[in-house]
């Protein structure tokens, strides 16, 4: 697939793509994906046929809803002839990169060439390098092993043809060539996140059990300071039931007070937490949100059980008062 990709940010009237990262004042939330690509490419690559497009004529696809009309992009404008699906293979792996993504699909290869000249002339190369660039994806059998061998071989290869292709902006965007290989992706991601998650698994169990043995301390020594209060307030007139229910609502509140507090503070950093994840391209609000509320829950759990353990022993020690 033939196509040029590139970070953008919205504009009332479009798209801007040379403005971004020079000075220019935008929200992280105005940033998009864009990637344009020939209608050629776009149906080959979804099975969608488009219809015709004349010169100055796009066709949009976008994760979020986008309208026809007229559409700018830097200095020029297009009219969006036709609205298409947005690939739903792509969902996961582009809302990882931006909050929103839009496919721009143009007429032909030609114009998709002019579009590339024209940004290039105002392009601030010591962001990133403009490039069109043409993926192939294949899905290849055998092991984790061999698809890395494979990949391997093929860098090689490629690696051999680009030392002898050197690459000339001004003449050829086409020029430079490498390869990836899911595997090996796989593995150098888990090499470089499995020490963090385990230093934070470590952490938080750490900081639980420190949590638990204070919480239970607490209990148990201000058990035996409780325990003559409880035969007072059962002398002066208090039932069995009665001193049963205060100390239940006593140890209900010091145990799940702590963790409703802590369920608020996230529910009120969300946003802020949200947009310190975006920095890193981590745009999945619902897993974010779903693994906090995971995370809740196993704490709850935890808190149950020590709670459980916690006021028997209290129970125990407070003796003939419950």
């Amino acid at each position: 697939m033939l196509n040029m990709s590139l970070t953008a940010v919205r504009t009332d009237d479009g798209f801007s793509v040379t403005g971004i990262g020079a000075g220019t004042d935008y929200s992280i939330s105005d940033v998009v994906l864009l990637t344009i690509l020939p209608k050629s490419d776009w149906e080959n690559y979804t099975g969608e046929m488009v219809g015709e497009l004349g010169s100055g004529e796009i066709a949009l696809a976008a994760s979020s809803a986008c309208e026809k009309g007229m559409l700018a992009l830097d200095n020029e404008t297009y009219q969006v002839k036709q609205i298409c699906a947005y690939p739903e293979t792509d969902h996961d792996y582009l809302d990882d990169m931006a909050d929103d993504s839009v496919f721009m699909i143009v007429p032909d290869r030609e114009a998709l060439g002019q579009i590339f000249t024209e940004l290039k002339q105002d392009w601030d190369e010591e962001r990133v390098s403009l490039q069109i660039k043409y993926n192939m994806a294949f899905d290849i059998d055998g092991t984790a092993e061999e698809k890395v061998a494979a990949e391997n071989v093929l860098h090689a290869a490629i690696t051999a043809y680009n030392d002898g292709h050197p690459s000339d902006d001004a003449k050829d965007s086409y020029s430079r060539t490498y390869v990836e290989c899911r595997a090996q992706n796989r593995d150098e991601y888990y090499s470089l996140n499995g020490g963090l998650l385990f230093i934070g698994l470590f952490l938080g169990a750490m900081f639980l059990m420190v949590t638990v043995l204070i919480i239970f301390y607490k209990q148990i020594s201000e058990g035996y300071e409780d325990k003559e209060r409880y035969a007072i307030m059962e002398k002066v007139g208090m039932s069995n039931a009665e001193v049963k229910r205060s100390i239940r609502t006593q140890i209900l509140t010091v145990f799940f007070l702590p963790i409703g507090a802590a369920v608020l503070h996230v529910v009120m950093a969300f946003p802020m937490i949200k947009w310190i994840l975006a920095a890193f391209s981590l745009n999945n609000t619902v897993l974010f949100a779903l693994c906090v509320a995971a995370t809740a829950v196993v704490f709850l759990l935890i808190y149950l059980l020590v709670f459980a353990l916690t006021s028997r022993s209290y129970y125990k020690i407070v003796g003939n008062q419950v």
